[in-house]
């Protein structure tokens, strides 16, 4: 199994203490991944994609605590590129869709009209608890950590650019995180380098045990680079 995907697995076993904290992680999830059917007379289905059934558990469980609403799991095979199972969960008019886009803030009501509204509500991030469920959620949902074997980089993908700035705000509110934004394949990630970066930030996200499996390979790394085999062999090559 992947680090990523051992870390999605770890994440999407966290129970969230606090009410806010449970509101700010299903936004970072849905305004990460989720995308707006049309069911007839203005009305909107939410479709939140999950790539595994761990993750789609879990937001089931979160929305079903919150607002109080059994969203609907759909499993889909996929086929292409990524091809493999997919874990859709629906959530139709009848059980509140609206509401619930206007509570995490994706709706808006302005001159007695609802708008869509891009990037993050500030609404739901008030607080640091907040900001760091908003961030486990949104890497839940698009998130992936390179193996720290093979390198240190850590991303998340957003659908826009307004909503990437709005990320890499968040993310710098905690102390010595420096996110950078790229472009990629018409969709923008916001990106991390560095082993200690990616440390604080699975500390923030709640990842203990794989916190400690990073540690452990970054210490393990550093103390090959520091061997004196390799200190001799790189003075020979001088």
């Amino acid at each position: 199994m992947s680090f990523s995907r051992t870390t999605k697995d770890e994440l999407a076993h966290y129970d969230a203490p606090k009410e806010c904290c449970k509101l700010a992680e299903i936004a970072g999830f849905i305004r990460m991944c989720g995308t707006l059917e049309l069911a007839g007379k203005g009305k909107f289905t939410i479709v939140m994609p999950a790539d595994t059934p761990a993750i789609a558990r879990h937001f089931k469980k979160l929305v079903k605590d919150y607002f109080g609403v059994d969203a609907e799991i759909e499993i889909e095979e996929v086929k292409g590129l990524k091809s493999g199972t997919r874990y859709n969960l629906r959530i139709d008019p009848d059980n509140n869709s609206e509401a619930i886009l206007l509570e995490i803030g994706i709706i808006m009501v302005r001159g007695g009209k609802n708008t869509f509204a891009d990037g993050i509500n500030e609404s739901v991030i008030k607080s640091k608890c907040c900001r760091r469920s908003f961030l486990r959620g949104a890497f839940l949902a698009s998130g992936s950590i390179t193996d720290p074997e093979k390198g240190y980089h850590f991303e998340i993908t957003c659908t826009t650019e307004s909503l990437a700035r709005d990320l890499k705000k968040l993310i710098r509110t905690f102390d010595d995180l420096n996110p950078k934004i790229r472009e990629r394949k018409n969709k923008m990630s916001v990106y991390l380098k560095g082993g200690t970066q990616i440390l604080d930030m699975l500390a923030i996200m709640q990842a203990h045990s794989q916190y400690l499996a990073y540690d452990n390979v970054m210490m393990i790394k550093d103390v090959r680079n520091r061997s004196p085999y390799r200190a001799l062999r790189s003075i020979k090559e001088i």
